[in-house]
């Protein structure tokens, strides 16, 4: 097994030679070799990688997800679709195969998978402030298709894993969002949006995050911060009071909030999403305690020994916004599926339970290996 080493973040500026993919070729005695020529020159922040035959040809190629364009944030780079040419040598077809790709849709993650049983592999992506998407194989040609179930489902989404939970013989769809627990609403007629756009006049972008509040939109953060963010805000406004009684639109210009990025997301919670078979879905929310906080991974893994594996979640987030107190309301879950919906094994029947901020959970052989950042891992073995 060889590796592949997405390089992403913000640390550096867009373009920066750092950002560089990297690929490890394993001599098969445990040591690597980095490769010099393999990958194709390429400085796009990003954050995942998964590998299919997609073109039946014998051997891995690879879809990587475009994360972020440095100080740009959510405008997204494109994402790549890397050919093997069957000695480890990859070439970008994004532009020859998927130029959809290349559209606006930031990736946090993705799955190579054959949502339609139609033979081929297809793609199917989710990011922040994006929805589900899913990218059709035609004859070859990656395009986005329009799945009238997933129209509406702009989130905040941090992962999605496939698994045949139903065991209907199509996989189905785990995709971790924001969660419940946080102080940005959607429902009952609330609105959580983002508006991105240089509004100082200072060349650099400013993010400002929107709420309903009595009927109107108003930014989620106060007076103190958004000033901070837009200094001229304290000429224009100079009174709390008279900030707060302002709407959206009186704050910053019309033209600049209609000139920049915008999304609304549809909801935050953690959802199913359930094959049927025909190339459609249902969604379905995950339980309560799938909501507490935001989840980052999920896995697997026949618990109990009963032939039937549970569905296990990870998440919280640590490093927020200012305004925002840290996501650590989640110690992980376990769920058994059973008669179409999903009941929470308690701990002292499943032992399952996360300690930090927590990223990737991963079953490997008889363990269950849990990361989390800034902290060590938590290993888990499972009982004979």
């Amino acid at each position: 097994m060889d590796l592949y080493v997405v390089s992403g973040g913000a640390s550096y500026p867009s373009g920066d030679k750092m950002y560089q993919d990297r690929l490890y070729l394993n001599s098969g005695n445990g040591k690597f070799k980095k490769t010099i020529n393999a990958l194709p020159k390429s400085t796009i922040s990003g954050q995942d990688v998964v590998a299919s035959d997609f073109d039946n040809d014998g051997d891995l190629d690879l879809f990587v997800g475009g994360r972020i364009i440095p100080d740009k944030y959510p405008f997204a780079p494109k994402s790549q679709l890397l050919r093997n040419d069957g000695k480890g040598v990859f070439t970008d077809v994004t532009f020859d195969i998927a130029t959809d790709l290349m559209k606006d849709h930031n990736v946090s993650s993705a799955v190579f998978t054959d949502y339609d049983n139609d033979g081929d592999q297809d793609i199917i992506t989710v990011g922040q402030w994006t929805p589900i998407q899913v990218y059709e194989n035609t004859n070859g040609q990656f395009k986005a298709k329009s799945i009238p179930s997933l129209k509406n489902t702009v989130g905040l989404w941090f992962t999605i894993n496939q698994f045949d939970i139903d065991d209907d013989g199509d996989m189905d769809y785990f995709v971790g969002n924001l969660g419940l627990n946080t102080k940005f609403k959607t429902a009952h007629g609330k609105q959580f949006s983002i508006y991105v756009n240089d509004f100082d006049n200072n060349g650099s972008f400013d993010i400002v995050l929107a709420a309903k509040y009595k009927g109107k939109l108003v930014p989620s953060r106060g007076k103190q911060c958004s000033s901070e963010q837009v200094p001229s805000l304290n000429q224009k406004f100079t009174s709390y009071k008279s900030f707060a009684n302002a709407g959206l639109k009186a704050i910053f210009k019309p033209s600049k909030l209609a000139g920049g990025f915008h999304a609304k997301a549809n909801f935050t919670y953690s959802v199913f999403l359930e094959n049927k078979g025909d190339g459609t879905f249902e969604i379905h929310q995950l339980p309560l305690k799938a909501q507490f906080a935001p989840i980052t991974d999920f896995a697997f893994v026949d618990l109990d020994k009963d032939g039937k594996k549970e569905l296990l979640t990870v998440g919280d987030l640590y490093p927020v916004e200012v305004e925002t107190v840290r996501y650590d309301a989640s110690y992980g879950a376990a769920f058994k599926f059973q008669d179409g919906t999903f009941q929470e094994m308690p701990l002292s029947k499943s032992g399952f339970s996360t300690t930090g901020d927590t990223r990737n959970v991963l079953p490997i052989a008889d363990k269950i290996i849990i990361t989390n950042n800034n902290a060590p891992m938590d290993v888990f073995q499972l009982k004979e």
